[in-house]
């Protein structure tokens, strides 16, 4: 049965619907009912299973099939003869947060999946019934499934690693050893051997074209050999702005290099399938979740959440082996959101899921099918992801830019009814952007369209209720005692200071806390009321010790729980300047009953610090589960930092 089903083509003369669903059947693409065995395409061959190589951080336009001047991308090119390449595809997202659920459930607005702790996402929203990722879609019929990731926001306890039935990580850092790609990361080349002769769905979501450029995954092909040496190790791991035109010509050649490194590990695959038996019977799908900005304007280096330049939002997307063979191009504009659709409607998979993307087949069979929609959508959005998002919409000449608020009052998470419009030439790329004038009317059509599609799958996602993940960090934000928290520092202004080291937040949540200074300020007790789901948790505070001039001091607070009546001590001795103290101090097992968890903070010894980290609350009882170690915390915590998203 087809499963996927296409929006209609409301605003198409009913010819041009009747001549492409005539060229849809004639040429064979269309969904049979009588398909005579589960995975076979409409050109009749059967695949027995599905590599899904994604490529973090990949432009298209850096791969020599797209049309690069440099032979970046020899073994991708391959792929892209004997299958088909999609030349105006678009993610959906400018960063991996945003975007990989997008392609991993179809879904335009879907909600996370990735570990609950990352990015103060202490709560997910559970996902609604009719979004599904298509792990789970391939596992329902009866595929064997895995995913191997070098990324640290989706472990094996993230809701997406856990729909697998294995994960493992990638080999990746600047101390990995091994020549090949398989010597590197044997378990995936392992468990294709164990699994390429059944039906088998496996997602490799690759770190080698992400920032730093390691001089293990870096290619120095096109490196000027006399460029400085000191200047190559700040430019490989996003440092050093302004950059100079020399600067931007070395990070676009060791951009390159990544590439090829990266292209090569996708060549062992295929070699893999091919030595395998099953290269011919195997779809290959090579894409990215978003592209990079190369410095191009001097400054700006990695991929912003906030930035919607076709730098980042235009992607590879090809996919080669059964059903997709042939060399094909398609100028259409495409989504990541229809990959899986396409291959729930090739591989005759059953599932309720209900798709925002369309099948790419049709697309396959004729230039002239028209699209359900003259625009692609993407949505870019601050890590603060419970913000609303702005949305994008790429049409063949121009850009929209629709923002909720306008950009003040984004900063000021204020709420305005009023909208900001931003309008782009086509295309948009960060080097070139030029903001055009269109007509009132063209502005408040697309206005409509944000408003009556976009808004309405936003607002339903805000909607699904709260899931308690297994461990779970509450940062001291807002207490009920008004002007008590401060971002600045001074030891005598009465206040309780709020630090936070790094861009991002830290998976432990130990650099995220408030300080006062018991020895010669009278900070006022803060008064806290925090939302968490109903259930009962084992609670933990975080606090350390800290130096202050020459001199390290011991710390010391006090916690209260609601309805407790007397406050608790809590004391950590002095430590050293090197190497100061830290510990997480059990508060108790609190069941919450109506939603909220109240507590009160106050100073301890007044010869002390006061410094009070994030709570970890760990689900107990019925509804606990296996959480990661204080090691693998670590191990985490040092994978992101690898990728540049701490600050120092």
């Amino acid at each position: 049965m087809l499963t996927a089903v296409f929006p209609p083509f409301a605003r198409h003369a009913g010819l041009f619907l009747a001549a492409a669903m005539f060229i849809y059947a004639v040429h064979g693409v269309a969904q049979e009912a009588d398909r005579a065995s589960e995975g076979a395409t409409a050109e009749g061959k059967s695949v027995s299973g599905v590599v899904w190589i994604l490529l973090d951080a990949c432009r298209a336009d850096h791969l020599s099939c797209y049309g690069y001047g440099r032979p970046t991308s020899p073994n991708i090119d391959a792929l892209a003869e004997r299958g088909t390449l999609f030349e105006r595809n678009y993610a959906q997202a400018p960063n991996t947060l945003l975007s990989v659920p997008t392609y991993m459930t179809g879904r335009y607005e879907p909600v996370s999946y990735q570990d609950a702790r990352h990015q103060n996402i202490w709560f997910l929203l559970t996902p609604p019934e009719h979004e599904v990722l298509v792990s789970s879609i391939f596992s329902e019929n009866g595929y064997a499934t895995a995913m191997f990731s070098a990324s640290p926001w989706y472990t094996q306890y993230s809701r997406l690693g856990k729909s697998f039935d294995t994960f493992a990580w990638l080999a990746h850092g600047e101390n990995v050893t091994g020549g090949s790609f398989e010597q590197r990361s044997p378990e995936l080349f392992e468990w294709l051997n164990t699994h390429a002769h059944e039906p088998f769905f496996v997602y490799v979501h690759s770190l080698d074209t992400h920032e730093p450029r390691f001089h293990n995954n870096t290619h120095d092909t096109w490196l000027d050999p006399s460029f400085p040496e000191d200047r190559d190790a700040e430019l490989r791991k996003w440092k050093g702005a302004p950059y100079s035109s020399d600067d931007r010509v070395h990070i676009r050649d060791l951009y390159d290099g990544a590439i090829s490194y990266a292209d090569e590990t996708v060549g062992e695959i295929v070699a893999k399938l091919k030595a395998l038996g099953v290269l011919e019977s195997t779809l290959i799908i090579i894409t990215s979740d978003h592209g990079e900005i190369l410095g191009q304007d001097g400054k700006t280096l990695g991929h912003p959440g906030t930035q919607s330049y076709d730098d980042l939002l235009q992607v590879p997307l090809i996919i080669a082996g059964p059903g997709f063979s042939g060399g094909r191009r398609v100028a259409a504009k495409t989504q990541n959101v229809d990959i899986v659709p396409s291959l729930v409607d090739l591989l005759s998979l059953k599932t309720d899921a209900r798709f925002d993307g369309t099948s790419l087949l049709p697309k396959l069979a004729s230039d002239f099918v028209p699209d359900p929609d003259d625009y692609v959508f993407a949505h870019t959005q601050a890590f603060m992801v419970e913000t609303e998002p702005n949305r994008i919409l790429i049409y063949d000449d121009i850009k929209f830019d629709i923002s909720p608020l306008n950009k003040e009052e984004m900063r000021l998470f204020k709420i305005s009814p009023r909208k900001h419009v931003e309008i782009y030439a086509m295309p948009d790329f960060i080097g070139g952007r030029h903001e055009v004038k269109v007509s009132s009317a063209r502005v408040a059509q697309a206005e409509k369209i944000v408003q009556d599609r976009f808004v309405p799958l936003w607002e339903e996602r805000e909607k699904q209720p709260k899931e308690v993940p297994p461990l779970s960090y509450i940062e001291h934000r807002n207490s009920i005692v008004p002007d008590a928290i401060v971002d600045t520092d001074d030891p005598s202004d009465n206040k309780w200071h709020h630090r936070r080291r790094g861009l991002l937040g830290d998976p432990l949540h130990e650099d995220d806390y408030l300080i006062s200074y018991s020895w010669s300020e009278d900070a006022p007790g803060l008064i806290f009321g925090v939302f968490v789901p109903n259930g009962t948790y084992a609670v933990s505070v975080f606090s350390k010790t800290l130096k202050y001039g020459n001199t390290v001091r011991g710390t010391s607070f006090r916690f209260l729980v609601s309805p407790e009546s007397e406050y608790r001590l809590f004391e950590i001795e002095p430590g050293t300047a090197e190497e100061p103290n830290r510990k997480w101090f059990d508060i108790g097992t609190y069941t919450v009953t109506n939603g909220q968890f109240e507590y009160w903070l106050d100073q301890g010894n007044e010869d002390d610090f006061a410094v009070i980290g994030s709570l970890k609350f760990v689900r107990v009882g019925s509804d606990a589960a296996v959480i990661p170690s204080v090691a693998e915390l670590e191990a985490e915590r040092e994978r992101l930092e690898a990728l540049g998203y701490f600050g120092n």
